[in-house]
Parts: structure tokens; sequence; C-alpha cells
């Protein structure tokens, strides 16, 4: 678990952080979270795929990264297999709370990532306020908690209307099965039956978009069995 705590002046005056990316949150990871403002650079690698939170009822957008548990083939220690990092990795190790009654966020960071240091970039000036540095990951987050929910709302109206449906994905690699079940994608025989005037509200809402990109990204299921393989 992380141990993630809110930053402040007097407890994290002399805390800095190396501004690199860092995957060792998500070494065992195959999934990570992706938001509706990321597919298109991120169709370019991975393969986007619907999840169901079975926590909340509700279906998210993620990153498929390997096909077995606790399997991440695209971001490793020793090689990055993707061209785009989704935003769930670079954000690391910062995280935001808010608070709803008094209408702010608070910056948060997982003290346990080895980021943190005697080297880097400082997070509060000598008179106690938020560095440039620290502003702009609050500033990031903030956009990024936005994009969340849109991504939320997309991936629900999509079941809603119909046009998910699971699907397993199965391979044969070295004569060892693979298989990984929970995942959906849009139903295209369903896509295709919709009239021209539900074309079109799709297309107003920008969501007929995502959809062919997260259709187009499946195609990077086939570059994830071959990076298995070797």
């Amino acid at each position: 678990m992380a141990n993630v705590v809110v930053l402040n002046a007097q407890d994290h005056k002399t805390l800095r952080c190396r501004n690199e990316l860092s995957f060792e949150h998500v070494a065992e990871a195959n999934l990570i979270p992706l938001n509706i403002s990321e597919f298109r650079h991120a169709a370019t690698s991975l393969a986007i795929v619907f999840v169901k939170d079975n926590s909340a009822g509700n279906y998210r957008c993620a990153a498929l990264t390997g096909l077995g548990e606790k399997e991440n083939l695209m971001f490793t220690a020793e090689a990055i297999n993707s061209l785009y990092i989704p935003a769930a990795v670079q954000r690391y190790p910062f995280f935001i709370i808010g608070d709803e009654e008094k209408q702010k966020v608070s910056l948060c960071a997982d003290m346990d990532s080895t980021l943190f240091g005697e080297e880097g970039e400082a997070l509060f000036t000598e008179e106690g306020q938020a560095t440039d540095f620290a502003k702009n990951k609050l500033d990031l987050l903030s956009s990024f908690a936005r994009a969340e929910a849109q991504t939320q709302h997309f991936a629900q109206s999509m079941f809603e209307q119909g046009l998910l449906t699971p699907f397993n994905l199965e391979a044969t690699i070295k004569g060892e099965k693979h298989s990984f079940g929970g995942l959906h994608k849009i139903d295209e025989k369903v896509l295709d039956e919709l009239d021209a005037e539900q074309l079109h509200t799709l297309k107003q809402s920008g969501a007929l978009s995502l959809i062919y990109a997260h259709l187009i990204s499946l195609g990077q299921i086939q570059r994830l069995i071959e990076i298995k393989a070797k």
C-alpha cells in the first residue's frame, strides 16, 4: 500500500523530489487507468479496454499492459515498450485529495517513493510557500481529476447505450496458454446497427472519435503478445 500523506510546509519543508519518471507503482499493474483525453495518443502503443469497477458498480477505461496477474510488460525497469506514457504514470508520486466543504484540493505524495531524497526539486520555499514545481503538480492533478470524471461518464454512457460487450483475451505463447477475463470492448455489431440520428449524437458529443480510437487500439494486443513471447 502506498504511504500517501498530505504535504505541508511544516513537515515537508526540506523534502525534495527528483523530476523524472518512475514505474515503481505500476510494476505489477496489468491495467493502468486512462482518461479519454489520452485515447488518441495512447492508441498508438496501448490497447484501450473497458473494465467494470465492481466496488463502485461503474465502468472505467484502462490501458492493457500485461497478459497475466501482476504483470506489466509495457513499463519495466529494463525497458519502456510504449511511445505514450499514461498520465496515471506521469503523476507519480503525487496525488490530490479534495475537500468539498472548503472547495479546495491538497497535494499529497507517496512518501515511500524512491523519487524522494536529498536531491531534486523543492516543494516549499524558505517562507513556507508552495514552489512552482509543487503548484504545477497540483494543476496537473486537478486537470487529471476532471478528465477522470469525464471518462467515467463516457464509459458508463457506452454501457447504458448497450455498446459494451465482454471479451476474454486468450493466447498461446510458446505452448503455454494465457487467458485474461473481465475485459469489455465496444460491440462493433451494435455500433453498425445504430441509425443516423444515434451516430450523429455520438459524433456531436465527441464519443464517436473515442470509440474509433479504442477499436483501433485493440490491434496493440497482438504487439503485447509478441512482447510477452520475447
